[in-house]
């Protein structure tokens, strides 16, 4: 695996199945085809919801009703809980497990792992102007599977700017490649709850929606923009990478068309049989 450099991704605004199409194929390039670690930022066009891979989307969200608003819906494949991507920087981050465990001996296996991969980004903020760190123990919750969004509570790996939550991210691991999504928001904006089903609703009314912190109550608009570039530049130094720019090869385009339309534009995909995409992206490499 090409270990020695970092793929750097600044992407345009895109529907949400392609975004996630991408994240996956930025993956399984790492997988197959013995492609560089990878961190990709992004937008979403229109504003979407992602929900984890494990949440019951089918009963969280009206879909209909999120149609006719132009809220765009999808399911992650990696966990935690549901994001509003709308003013916002979403970044996806994929890195071998090989260059993870050395930094996260003596903790917790998968948090140790995934607060490594975090740590550069925590380090980035600082650097720009933002009171970044981790959560601390007493804004941790456990014992609740109910919550609907992601920023109702905090993870161990989940950073906080002040008192408020500024990330929310959620990982999975393949193989031996830790995937991350994560939200940066710039400003905030509100939360579409109609949108919900009524018993998420209900739920969500349990689990008030704390006031979380946003970029902008830290840094000027340039230094938002700028914010990318930082947190790439921090991860490359903080692995020993060498970051290389570099947009997606027509390999990977095809890729993420048979995955955007055959999986991420289905709420339903996980109880579909690999193999129908599969299948397709094989037959296209037969094809070469």
């Amino acid at each position: 695996m090409a270990e020695e450099k970092l793929r750097v991704i600044i992407d345009d605004a895109r529907p949400p199945d392609m975004n996630m199409a991408i994240d996956e194929v930025l993956t399984r390039s790492m997988q197959i085809r013995g492609g560089s670690p990878f961190v990709r930022f992004y937008r979403w066009n229109p504003p979407s919801m992602s929900f984890g891979y494990f949440q019951p989307v089918e009963r969280l969200i009206d879909r209909a009703a999120a149609a006719v608003a132009g809220i765009g819906v999808v399911r992650r494949q990696s966990g935690g809980k549901m994001v509003f991507h709308a003013d916002e920087i979403t970044f996806s981050i994929g890195m071998p497990m090989s260059l993870l465990r050395d930094r996260a001996a003596g903790t917790v296996y998968f948090l140790g792992c995934f607060q490594s991969l975090m740590q550069p980004l925590i380090e980035a903020l600082v650097a720009a102007g933002v009171p970044a760190r981790f959560s601390g123990e007493s804004e941790i919750e456990t014992g609740r599977s109910d919550r609907v969004h992601c920023y109702a509570a905090a993870a161990g790996h989940s950073i906080y700017a002040g008192e408020r939550k500024l990330v929310g991210a959620a990982g999975i691991i393949r193989g031996d490649i830790l995937t991350v999504h994560g939200s940066l928001p710039v400003n905030r904006t509100a939360f579409p709850s109609s949108l919900l089903s009524n018993p998420a609703r209900g739920v969500n009314g349990n689990d008030r929606l704390p006031e979380i912190s946003v970029l902008s109550d830290f840094l000027s608009l340039q230094s938002v923009v700028a914010l990318p570039e930082g947190i790439a530049t921090c991860i490359a130094s903080k692995f020993g990478l060498e970051m290389v720019h570099a947009g997606l090869c027509e390999v990977e385009c095809r890729e993420i068309d048979i995955l955007s339309r055959e999986k991420y534009s289905r709420l339903d995909w996980k109880t579909l049989d690999p193999a129908s995409w599969e299948g397709k992206m094989d037959k296209g490499k037969s094809e070469e």
